[in-house]
């Protein structure tokens, strides 16, 4: 599938309805809506577990960066009263 990274959006596009016309091209439209159907399926299936990946990578990517924020203010407090300190 890595292939399908390298292909221009028109060219994905275009292959995507020659996939279509060769496949409905045999079939009655009984089974080109029953195989339109479960293809349908098999793609949000496939949305779902893209989307969840991406939501739980950015909720890490959001937990790292508070960590890091909240060790940054903390190094912060120490020097600001490191500074009073020495008044």
């Amino acid at each position: 599938m890595c292939c399908l990274n390298s292909i221009s959006p028109e060219n994905l596009a275009v292959l995507a309805t020659l996939v279509g016309v060769i496949l409905a091209s045999d079939l009655d439209a009984n089974t080109q809506n029953s195989l339109g159907n479960f293809l349908e399926a098999v793609g949000q299936t496939i949305l779902t577990i893209a989307a969840q990946e991406q939501c739980l990578a950015t909720d890490e990517s959001s937990k790292l960066e508070y960590e890091r924020l909240q060790k940054q203010i903390e190094e912060l407090s120490l020097e600001i009263n490191a500074l009073k300190k020495e008044e």
